[in-house]
């Protein structure tokens, strides 16, 4: 509940401050406000869910490779990869830092408000 909380007022703080900065035309604090604030509360929202679908497609999209080379296994379940060779295994845990939302949300929050292009091809790119 207070984390609810802080991501609600913290999003009203940052949307007041993005109109002030829109009605003061300062573009360049604009686009960094934005995407910086963007991103967090992107990565605040994504915690449970976001990471779990992203490991899971990374999961999946590798088991897909290591089912036809057979050079490795995956499990699905863990989001775990297992790499055996003559010598010992290796495991690799999918997550947080794996799965690729770090860069995902970073992505769409610079061209969210990327001034160069327009709302649909904003859209259509993220």
């Amino acid at each position: 509940m207070l984390i609810t909380t802080i991501i609600l007022i913290g999003t009203i703080i940052w949307v007041y401050i993005l109109s002030v900065l829109k009605r003061a035309k300062l573009s360049a604090f604009y686009f960094i406000t934005g995407s910086l604030g963007l991103f967090l509360i992107l990565m605040a929202l994504s915690r449970p869910y976001g990471i779990w679908l992203f490991s899971t497609i990374v999961t999946r999209g590798i088991g897909l490779f290591g089912s036809l080379s057979g050079m490795f296994t995956a499990f699905y379940r863990e989001n775990l990869i297992e790499i055996q060779n003559t010598h010992d295994t290796i495991l690799m845990f999918v997550d947080y830092e794996c799965s690729g939302i770090i860069e995902t949300t970073a992505f769409w929050s610079l061209i969210a408000f990327y001034p160069v292009y327009s709302r649909k091809e904003r859209t259509i790119i993220g």
